[in-house]
């Protein structure tokens, strides 16, 4: 028997949401794991030389100006199998005993502040004597 086609129309839309509920559903409750919530915080933040590490110079690299040191640094370029890679880790590895690898943005995991926070204790690091989660805490240290 043949369904008319207004039937087999409502078939394919109750069906199409019963399965955009379902993978609505999936998503909510993969995205209420804490790991998975620190994923997508860090996706929105700018990009910096620590988490990608093509931002690195090649051309200035200090490949053979430099002696890597750093027992794990050097397990790891033991492990590298591309040129490129042992190039970015050892320019990384020199910058680091040179004191000269410094992110241009260090990542977090505060809220971040926009107009409808604004003027409100949002936390992560935030401090006032009026507005404190542990009242009577403070302290006054003598000066010297």
């Amino acid at each position: 028997m043949r369904l008319p086609p207004f039937i087999r129309t409502y078939r394919f839309l109750v069906l199409m949401v019963i399965g955009l509920f379902t993978l609505n559903i999936v998503l909510i409750y993969h995205m209420l794991h804490p790991d998975n919530r620190r994923i997508v915080d860090n996706f929105f933040l700018p990009m910096t030389s620590v988490d990608n590490p093509t931002d690195i110079d090649i051309a200035s690299s200090e490949e053979g100006r430099c002696n890597v040191t750093n027992p794990q640094a050097q397990k790891t370029l033991a492990r590298v199998q591309s040129d490129q890679c042992r190039r970015l880790i050892t320019t990384a590895a020199c910058s680091m005993q040179s004191n000269t690898f410094i992110p241009t943005a260090l990542p977090t995991s505060c809220p971040r502040s926009d107009r409808e926070n604004a003027g409100r204790y949002l936390g992560c690091f935030a401090d006032s004597r009026n507005d404190r989660l542990l009242r009577g805490s403070a302290m006054q240290l003598p000066r010297t």
